[in-house]
């Protein structure tokens, strides 16, 4: 119940501020966490910024976004998509594997940078499929035969996930399933595609789709490996996880000026992960609040929506 209390917007603004610049530390604590699972999704998506300095008073800034399966989602605002951003998001003793399309931004970290003699050690990226079958697609929506031919092939693949899916197989079954099933599924489709690569123009729709395929090859093959049942086909989960912010975009349309960005990157993350485990955002906020301005760095990270999600189990 109000008690007839009317705040200013900046007030407002200012309080929100505070909060997400204290909750910062938690997010911290949650990002650690994920990147030592060894298997983190990653995407970004853009969001424009209000600036003066900036011809036509904004420019395109970006949401780097990563998220565990099943688990957190971690949001950092950034002015730039270059790689750079990449090797301050993932941290230095990161050793696993980065699911993720073709950005160039992930490729060029992964490749070394511009100012790095070797890439990363010990990380690999896995493809994802979704991207795959979204340019066959377009290709068969556009009416070639050719491409609706691939699609169905990679259709088996998903087929093969849901059996997986409903049947609630361990990370072991699935692996052995796909070992069984995808793999010569997978060797098929490669087939095809070279023998449409020999009959269509690369620069035709469906032309486009084999080079993309082709160029990603290597990658798309890392969830068949024989000890990788844990990992997805796609990243879809991230995908997912971008859309409220898209969805946000429409009615507040811009972040009001540069600092605020990873302000409204913290909340996302708190509010984010509170979707992607089942709690009450506001349920949340309200038992972080009273807890946090008592937190010290040794003890932040029993702020995390998981941590209040097991006490929750345990009540």
């Amino acid at each position: 119940m109000g008690i007839g209390c009317v705040l200013s917007q900046s007030t407002l603004c200012q309080t929100v501020a505070r909060v997400a610049d204290m909750a910062f530390l938690v997010v911290q604590s949650m990002s650690d966490a994920m990147w030592k699972s060894g298997y983190v999704q990653y995407d970004l998506t853009p969001v424009r910024c209000l600036s003066r300095e900036h011809d036509g008073g904004s420019f395109l800034g970006q949401m780097w976004v990563t998220a565990e399966v099943g688990g957190d989602v971690i949001y950092t605002w950034d002015k730039s998509k270059e790689a750079v951003v990449a090797e301050r998001i993932i941290p230095p003793w990161f050793k696993g594997i980065i699911q993720a399309d073709g950005g160039s931004e992930l490729i060029c970290f992964l490749k070394g940078g511009k100012k790095r003699d070797k890439p990363p050690p010990d990380i690999t990226r896995a493809g994802c499929w979704t991207h795959v079958r979204r340019k066959f697609f377009q290709a068969a929506k556009a009416g070639c035969r050719q491409a609706k031919r691939l699609l169905k092939i990679i259709n088996v693949l998903y087929r093969i996930e849901r059996v997986a899916r409903e049947g609630h197989f361990d990370a072991n079954d699935r692996a052995a399933l796909r070992q069984r099933r995808a793999v010569r599924v997978v060797k098929g489709l490669r087939r095809r595609i070279d023998q449409v690569l020999q009959k269509e123009r690369p620069k035709s729709a469906v032309g486009q789709a084999c080079l993309y395929t082709l160029g990603q090859w290597e990658s798309l093959q890392v969830y068949l490996g024989e000890k990788n049942g844990h990992l997805e086909i796609d990243n879809n989960g991230v995908e997912n996880a971008i859309r409220p912010c898209a969805l946000g975009k429409k009615n507040w349309m811009f972040i009001g000026d540069v600092g605020a960005g990873q302000y409204a990157a913290t909340l996302y993350s708190l509010l984010g992960s509170c979707l992607r485990r089942g709690i009450n955002p506001r349920d949340y906020l309200s038992w972080l609040l009273d807890r946090l301005p008592l937190a010290t760095n040794l003890t932040v990270h029993t702020l995390t929506p998981a941590s209040y999600k097991a006490q929750l189990i345990e009540a």
